[in-house]
Parts: structure tokens; C-alpha cells; sequence
């Protein structure tokens, strides 16, 4: 297995903290992070590895959310 370079770490690092911020938000309801922060880590992702899975992964679990209001809107 190949060794990463320096920036190649920082991205599987990216992808890890993304991954592990989407899952709090979105399964466990227990974020650590606000929108804008976690919105942070994605661009910084976006703009080092735009092809990255992990930002597929991302726009998919946004794209299936819906909101359930009590109330109508």
C-alpha cells in the first residue's frame, strides 16, 4: 500500500470529520457542529478532491431528508 502524502491525508481527514459530523446530524440528532462549520468542511473538501465520494454521500442524505412539521406551513 502507498504511502499519502501530506495532502492526501488531509483529505481522507476531511472526508472523516464530514462523515462523522453527517452522521451525528442526521441519526443521532446530536450535532457537534453548526451548518456553517460542517457547510466549511465540505467546500474545503470540494476544493482539494471534487470528485470525492463522500460528497456524493453528503448531497444523497440532504436530498432524502424531509422536514415534518406538527403544524401545516
Amino acid at each position: 500500500m502507498a504511502q499519502l502524502n501530506e495532502s492526501e491525508k488531509e483529505v481522507e481527514v476531511l472526508a472523516s470529520e464530514i462523515r462523522h459530523h453527517n452522521r451525528l446530524y442526521f441519526e443521532k440528532n446530536a450535532p457537534e457542529i453548526d451548518d456553517f462549520a460542517f457547510d466549511a468542511l465540505c467546500r474545503k473538501l470540494a476544493v482539494l478532491a471534487p470528485d470525492h465520494p463522500v460528497l456524493a454521500e453528503i448531497v444523497g442524505d440532504r436530498k432524502s431528508t424531509r422536514l415534518n412539521s406538527v403544524t401545516p406551513i
